[in-house]
């Protein structure tokens, strides 16, 4: 049974033994600095309240607050590579179709016809389309946006083509991703992105392309999805078969201004749970047994770690009982980091969180 730990000064809890950046650092792999990095304070951790999950009111106010105001993702580059490419984006109550026109520019329209408000692409497609053309009276636009047939145009003399033209919304780019904004007035998307670009120099993420686009529709508020993944505070109770070789309760959070945090976690490496010591093997053989590293699993073949590093990783008492890895012997980890844009929102911790492990952040409108 856990003990009660002594009270610390706010936000200043953290897994005992070594920190994600102590193990880091003795790779010896000459990680990029901010890796090794923290950019912490505490911001409070007070009790959010239930509603904020499921308040239509408060809903409304993400949609006025939020949703339409902040840079958001809605494609990939190579979603719209050639000329008439188009993906609709959908947020809340508004679809977006993202074209790509025929000098190679990206544009986003509101997914709706001038005339009476037609969609003119389906929810949740994606295609290719020679021009936007509504499918209910046949009003035609170009891939530009400008207006190109009007049906019966006599019986429209108030319309011209200057004020019939669709709609622009703010679009930008960055490591291939398409970003769109429906504030016009909206600080520029590098603003938004504050320390993103920095921090993944060495990582280009416009060389990658999408091999697979899954999608599935949670019974959950937004929120709640988006935290299960900010934090790796429920891998001992929800994934045990993981902590072999996941370094859970060690794991670091940083905050960057209003918009990025990140989440700095191990693979590779064993949970502070664990009171036993594990070869560099054994963490391979746990980590091709996962799928997590893919390799010939069968005995003759299968991938093994050379003869000269076959260390184990150690692991040292700690004050309350448990034993956990004392440092890092070069098993062979792999980064894994995460910083997601979290719009024009503030991040606060969950009851009791410390800077290391613990819960996640919760996002709050400001």
């Amino acid at each position: 049974m856990n003990k009660p730990v002594e009270p610390l000064a706010p936000g200043a809890a953290r897994c005992p033994g070594p920190s994600t950046a102590e193990i880091i650092r003795a790779d010896g792999d000459h990680p990029p600095a901010h890796l090794t990095e923290s950019s912490y304070s505490f911001i409070g951790d007070a009790d959010i309240p239930f509603s904020r999950y499921t308040s239509r009111a408060f809903h409304e106010l993400e949609k006025e607050k939020l949703w339409s105001k902040v840079w958001q993702w809605a494609c990939r580059v190579d979603d719209i590579p050639a000329a008439g490419d188009y993906f609709v984006y959908e947020i809340t109550d508004k679809s977006v179709i993202v074209v790509r026109t025929e000098s190679g520019e990206i544009k986003a329209y509101p997914n709706a016809c001038l005339h009476r408000g037609t969609q003119l692409k389906p929810a949740g497609s994606a295609g290719r389309s020679k021009q936007l053309r509504c499918p209910f009276h046949g009003f035609t636009w170009s891939l530009e946006g400008a207006l190109t047939d009007v049906p019966c145009r006599w019986d429209f003399p108030h319309i011209s083509d200057d004020n019939f033209h669709l709609p622009e919304l703010r679009v930008d780019t960055w490591g291939g991703f398409v970003f769109i904004n429906f504030d016009p007035n909206a600080a520029p998307l590098a603003e938004h992105l504050g320390v993103l670009p920095k921090h993944f120099a060495n990582w280009d993420l416009s060389a990658k392309f999408t091999a697979k686009h899954v999608r599935k529709l949670l019974p959950a508020n937004w929120k709640a999805c988006l935290e299960a993944f900010l934090e790796s505070y429920h891998v001992l109770e929800t994934h045990p078969q993981g902590v072999l070789t996941v370094g859970d309760a060690n794991s670091q959070y940083d905050i960057y201004g209003d918009t990025v945090s990140r989440f700095v976690h191990l693979v590779g490496y064993p949970s502070p749970h664990l009171k036993e010591s594990f070869s560099q093997q054994q963490l391979l053989d746990a980590l091709m047994g996962e799928g997590v590293v893919e390799g010939i699993a069968d005995g003759a073949t299968k991938l093994r770690v050379p003869e000269a590093q076959h260390l184990p990783v150690p692991v040292a008492a700690v004050p309350d009982g448990l034993s956990l890895p004392a440092q890092r012997q070069r098993p062979g980890f792999v980064h894994f980091r995460s910083a997601v844009p979290a719009a024009r929102a503030r991040f606060r911790r969950a009851p009791g969180a410390g800077r290391n492990g613990g819960a996640g952040f919760r996002a709050v409108l400001p």
